[in-house]
């Protein structure tokens, strides 16, 4: 564990909101996709950082995965302000690896709160991508995704899916993202809609840290409803 965040779990006693964002970078979120998912990024970090509570609440990880999965950044607290930026995507979309690289970054991360007395809410996971899996090991994805739904049904793990990808991979992709979650549908969404759902997402989080721990109100991902709509809702 950095050492930044291990005084800091040691100063600030706030009850947590731990969020892991799993993301594709793989080649073909080159260009626009990954330019507005840096800017979500911004937006995130941007709304939480405006709620006194919230700021020193909220830890956001970063895994990343293509042909390779990645923790681009560690647990770290909101309040640092250190935003994520992503980079030249390449490769191909490992998911399933992914997803288990990030419930993996989770467990450690709750296990962190225990060893520091730190109480925390139930943890997020935002699961993002722009295709199906491709070289991504079966077994991995049925494993990671074993353990999001019994994670989910324990009320211990909440699933944002989001699709940013075209309509010709976009049905076979909601299925299988739809495989990590009983709760929330994985849903559709242009490269540009990302900012504001970013901006929800980082507001739902906002709501939670200022609740009380158990009584965190459930975020319903179908009630995100974007002022941008996306073409991909049209269609």
């Amino acid at each position: 564990m950095p050492l930044l965040d291990e005084e800091d779990l040691i100063i600030n006693p706030t009850t947590r909101v731990p969020i892991v964002f799993c993301l594709d970078t793989s080649g073909s979120m080159s260009g626009q996709k990954i330019a507005e998912l840096n800017k979500a990024m911004e937006s995130f970090y941007s709304v939480l950082l405006e709620d006194r509570t919230a700021k020193y609440a909220a830890d956001a990880c970063v895994v990343t995965f293509d042909s390779d999965v990645r923790v681009s950044r560690p647990f770290e607290n909101v309040s640092h302000n250190n935003v994520p930026r992503i980079e030249s995507p390449s490769g191909v979309t490992k998911l399933g690896e992914g997803v288990e690289k990030a419930l993996d970054c989770l467990e450690t991360r709750k296990q962190e709160y225990k060893d520091n007395g730190i109480e925390y809410y139930q943890p997020w996971l935002v699961l993002m991508t722009d295709g199906k899996p491709v070289n991504s090991d079966p077994v991995v994805i049925e494993r990671a995704a074993k353990r999001a739904v019994e994670l989910e049904a324990g009320r211990k793990l909440t699933v944002i899916p989001i699709y940013i990808g075209g309509a010709s991979e976009q049905e076979e992709a909601l299925a299988i993202m739809n495989r990590f979650t009983r709760i929330q549908s994985a849903r559709s969404f242009d490269p540009e809609v990302l900012p504001e759902l970013f901006r929800w997402i980082s507001m739902s989080a906002s709501t939670i840290s200022n609740s009380g721990t158990g009584d965190e109100p459930q975020i319903n991902f179908s009630s995100f409803v974007p002022q941008m709509q996306s073409a991909n809702a049209i269609l």
